[in-house]
């Protein structure tokens, strides 16, 4: 880069003050491109032109450079689509006139339409200095609008770095996008169906999983699975906890830990029902639960007849007593005979012993 400087031209001297101080000095500005006709021209003070223009712009930045004293920057880029020569000098003209002049390295710009191919000079102006050597050179810039940039790139306030939001509009960042890579399922991964289940696979398509019919449950059963199936364990039943219970038909079982059935239920109803049916009129009887049969009654007719109880004895009549049944002051006797499970014989007669048709009134217990 030592063999390459710009300086002032002689007219430049005189415009360097207006260029520093006027407000319009950018829009006043252009750069020249020049091929130097085939070779690299040496800057000339004396000069008013560049030694073959082939290409000038207006200037795109003008700027006090910021470190460097009594110096100007001039930025300018010639896009992609400006091109098909060689640019071995340069030109800065402020109001037309030629104020400096550079030399730069051989370097062809293409005519491009893909945005890539651009060239940006920035050269630096020293105010107070006939040459300065200090000039950037950038090939290969990419040119865009606003408008390509907001379509086509990503601000990065519009990047989500976190996986619980459902903005459609933002982008997941690198660090969510290789957590989820990291976390996530290999198709190779195989799901494997455990003992009491089928299907299963690997994860390259949708996979089912059945439960084996399960096994018939008992008192007796544990929690246990097998290939194909599983079973339970249930608690028995108790006073204090509910769970499976054994049946029984029986009424002489004193088990704490058996249900009655509904059978034995029903012969207890049938029993208690039975045991203590009655008949409560003047010839009416009494069963008792340990089958114990007291009946009672009112007999009349001849002196010696025959009486039936309300309701047979099952097995056996054990007694019979009674009286008669006449108005107070009359005294008259009655007697008992040939009693059997169905009915019995009475005898009335008076004190005499003459026989008298006399009521009695009976009572008499059986089983």
């Amino acid at each position: 880069m030592s063999d390459y400087y710009n300086l002032l031209t002689n007219l430049g001297r005189s415009k360097i003050t207006d260029l520093i101080t006027s407000d319009a000095a950018l829009e006043n500005i252009q750069i020249a491109f020049g091929d130097g006709n085939g070779s690299v021209p040496t800057p000339n003070p004396a000069r008013t032109a560049l030694v073959n223009e082939v290409h000038r712009r207006p200037a795109d930045k003008l700027e006090h450079h910021p470190t460097l004293t009594n110096n100007i920057i001039v930025d300018v880029v010639i896009p992609a689509s400006v091109g098909s020569f060689w640019i071995r000098e340069f030109g800065i003209y402020f109001d037309g006139v030629l104020i400096c002049h550079g030399s730069l390295p051989p370097s062809y710009k293409e005519a491009s339409e893909d945005g890539v191919n651009t060239y940006r000079l920035k050269p630096y102006i020293n105010v107070e200095s006939d040459r300065l050597k200090v000039v950037e050179i950038e090939g290969n810039l990419i040119n865009a609008t606003e408008s390509w940039t907001q379509e086509n790139f990503i601000n990065r306030g519009e990047i989500a770095d976190n996986l619980t939001t459902d903005d459609a509009t933002k982008v997941a960042s690198a660090k969510q996008v290789k957590i989820l890579n990291d976390d996530k399922a290999n198709k190779t991964t195989t799901l494997t169906a455990g003992n009491g289940l089928s299907g299963g696979g690997t994860l390259e398509a949708n996979r089912t999983l059945t439960l084996g019919t399960p096994s018939k449950i008992t008192g007796s059963t544990t929690n246990s699975v097998t290939a194909t199936s599983h079973t339970h364990e249930i608690d028995n039943a108790s006073t204090s906890v509910a769970g499976v219970v054994k049946l029984n038909n029986t009424l002489t079982s004193t088990s704490t830990s058996e249900a009655a059935t509904a059978n034995t239920v029903k012969l207890l109803n049938d029993r208690f029902v039975n045991d203590f049916l009655s008949l409560k009129s003047e010839n009416g009887y009494q069963k008792l639960p340990d089958g114990l049969i007291i009946q009672w009654g009112l007999s009349t007719g001849a002196s010696s007849r025959t009486a039936t109880f309300p309701i047979a004895f099952p097995n056996e009549c054990l007694n019979i007593s009674g009286s008669t049944y006449l108005p107070l002051g009359n005294f008259q006797t009655c007697s008992f005979r040939n009693a059997t499970n169905q009915n019995f014989g009475i005898q009335t007669g008076d004190v005499n012993n003459v026989a008298q048709p006399n009521p009695v009134k009976w009572f008499a217990i059986g089983y």
